[in-house]
């Protein structure tokens, strides 16, 4: 019998390590975000990457507009570039995209926006955002 409590705890101790180093991916709201000026870039807040994955940009419909594109890019906390040979990624309003980058995995990083062409005007986006993908 205290064999068999050992073995339970024993298992109970590495199920709740297990459990416990398993990490949800943080998904960030756009709530009216602006975008304004065309090679002006606005950067999100600063969230941990959890894996080395795409990150991901899921964009609303426009309301009373055209959707628009809006380019991003991934920045580490020293605001240096991560995407692949620092091409700025490209996602139409309405649409999801997965962006390929060379973050590292436990560090901070931000998305910066901007809109594709000049003539698009100053915006407001609303979406979702997360610098790790689901898989």
């Amino acid at each position: 019998m205290k064999k068999f409590v050992k073995v339970f705890c024993l298992l109970f101790v590495i199920i709740f390590m297990l459990v416990m180093n398993i990490k949800a991916r943080e998904i960030v709201r756009l709530n009216s975000f602006q975008v304004y000026g065309h090679k002006n870039t606005h950067r999100t807040a600063y969230s941990i990457k959890t894996k080395v994955s795409p990150y991901v940009v899921n964009l609303e419909e426009a309301r009373g507009r055209r959707n628009v594109v809006l380019e991003t890019m991934i920045l580490n906390s020293n605001g240096e570039w991560r995407n692949w040979d620092n091409r700025w990624g490209k996602t139409k309003e309405g649409e999801r995209t997965e962006n390929g980058n060379n973050a590292s995995k436990g560090y901070k990083y931000a998305l910066e926006f901007r809109r594709e062409y000049f003539w698009d005007g100053d915006i407001t986006i609303n979406g979702t955002y997360s610098v790790d993908n689901r898989n």
